[in-house]
């Protein structure tokens, strides 16, 4: 987190295998308080690798869960 003109502000990241991924990506959304419209953090907007590593991730953990 980091502090912006008296808000706090944050960044969310990719969280694949059970890590936390800073994205590869450039690009962002934003992320807003919707009771007061004030910027609160970013989001990051994955690359298509990191989406098929998402899902790859999502798969063999369905299969662990399967199996048991």
């Amino acid at each position: 987190m980091t502090h912006h003109g008296g808000f706090m502000s944050y960044r969310i990241d990719n969280f694949i295998d059970g890590e936390t991924t800073e994205s590869r990506s450039e690009r962002f959304g934003a992320i807003f308080d919707p009771a007061t419209g004030q910027l609160q953090g970013t989001v990051a907007l994955s690359t298509a690798a990191e989406c098929l590593d998402a899902i790859a991730s999502a798969e063999r953990a369905d299969l662990v869960v399967t199996m048991h």
